[in-house]
């Protein structure tokens, strides 16, 4: 029987729909990883952006509560003691203002320490950052206390605590032990007290340079103290590819806590901050840019980014990016003053 196998061109043909499917199925999974990375990339955009905001934006809701002593000042040799407290080794963040560090002081003006605080980074600043914080972003600074009341059960001895009343303070280290049953303030609480600085930064990873979301905050704890001294003020990564970080703050000019106007903090006042001269601060829009930490070269950004009064801002490189912005009221009162 007589054998017959392909002819050249029967084999060419075969060659030919060989070659083009296997270039069909190649592109479809190029495109398909491509797909996955895209979606990848959108999905750690989201993720970061949200929690950036979350973080911000809960603090900032809270500032200037503290506890029963909510819109009383805490003034020094009046109604608070330091007891002894004091933040160590230099570490200490004093933002603007004549009383703006982690602790009142007892030389400044009565009712001059800021709770709320915001400025635009540059050397010099707010003294615990020098150069670190990325020049011509925003700094935000928030104290104020955190619930609930500390108990026997939940003590900690690496914070510090503000022991209060309806009108008393003495800031407390959580070494030394509570006297929960005849405290030395009478009905006195224990709270937590918190004094947080958000800033951007740029940190190396591995030969890429990427922005970040950081945080100073308050603490008694020898082990984020540096040189072990406590309580200093620490630092922490809070969330990766953080390009942007801007706020506008509400101003309320004719005390019906509804702002009149926005401004940056570069354009607020010591008096929009105390809550002085007729007029505070009410409210804050915050906008957050964030980007991916690697590039994508199959991507190439093409979209302008405007965070509230700053100039727009079109990157036009391989970054994807996502922009969100929110606006929060500040519902504990600044307490008033007649000027300083």
């Amino acid at each position: 029987m007589k054998q017959r196998g392909f002819s050249l061109i029967e084999l060419m043909i075969a060659m030919t729909l060989g070659l083009v499917m296997a270039a069909a199925i190649s592109a479809v999974f190029v495109a398909s990883k491509r797909g996955v990375r895209s979606t990848e990339q959108v999905g750690e955009l989201q993720e970061n952006a949200s929690f950036a905001l979350r973080l911000i934006s809960e603090d900032l809701r809270q500032a200037n509560m503290l506890g029963p002593m909510t819109g009383t000042p805490l003034i020094i040799n009046t109604n608070t003691e330091l007891n002894g407290v004091t933040v160590q080794g230099g570490s200490d963040c004093l933002g603007g203002g004549v009383n703006n560090a982690s602790l009142p002081r007892d030389t400044a003006p009565a009712g001059s320490f800021l709770m709320l605080w915001g400025g635009i980074a540059a050397n010099g600043v707010m003294t615990c950052l020098g150069s670190t914080a990325i020049n011509g972003t925003d700094i935000l600074q928030v104290k104020r206390l955190a619930g609930p009341v500390a108990t026997a059960a939940t003590w900690q001895t690496g914070k510090v605590y503000l022991l209060a009343n309806n009108n008393n303070a003495r800031f407390w280290l959580g070494s030394t032990a509570a006297d929960f049953a005849a405290p030395p303030i009478t009905n006195g609480e224990y709270w937590p007290y918190l004094h947080h600085v958000y800033y951007l930064a740029n940190e190396v990873r591995g030969t890429t340079t990427v922005p970040v979301l950081k945080r100073r905050f308050l603490s008694a704890s020898a082990s984020d103290c540096s040189p072990g001294v406590a309580p200093c003020m620490a630092d922490e990564t809070l969330v990766e590819g953080v390009e942007r970080f801007h706020i506008l703050y509400g101003i309320d000019t004719d005390d019906d806590a509804m702002p009149n106007f926005y401004a940056s903090a570069d354009n607020v006042t010591d008096a929009d901050w105390i809550g002085s001269d007729g007029q505070r601060v009410v409210s804050a829009r915050i906008y957050v840019l964030v980007r991916t930490v690697r590039e994508d070269s199959n991507y190439t950004s093409a979209v302008s980014y405007t965070l509230g009064d700053q100039a727009a801002y079109t990157p036009g490189d391989h970054f994807r990016r996502l922009l969100l912005q929110t606006t929060v009221t500040l519902p504990n009162p600044q307490y008033l003053q007649v000027g300083l």
